[in-house]
């Protein structure tokens, strides 16, 4: 019972938040305070998502495999901000 509370409340917290930074990123997109460009690199996450969920079928090798690109791309970006930075480039 308890575990079945807090998964809920946990849910319509994710779903609170998520619709709030909704809610307040339109309200800044149409006030002119974000580029495109930097809106256009969070949706890249979303656009791997349905591509790997339309090429696997499968909602959880999506997900897996979304958020390994992440990881590797991530641990890409600083492999070369420490390349760059230690030979001075």
């Amino acid at each position: 019972m308890s575990v079945a509370l807090g998964l809920g409340l946990m849910i319509a917290l994710l779903v609170i938040g998520i619709l709030g930074m909704s809610v307040f990123g339109i309200i800044n997109i149409a006030n002119g305070k974000h580029e495109w460009a930097q809106i256009g690199t969070f949706l890249i996450p979303a656009l791997v998502f349905v591509v790997s969920y339309f090429v696997l079928g499968s909602l959880t090798e999506a997900g897996m495999v979304t958020m390994l690109l992440a990881l590797a791309t991530m641990v890409l970006f600083i492999v070369i901000s420490g390349a760059r930075s230690t030979l001075k480039l």
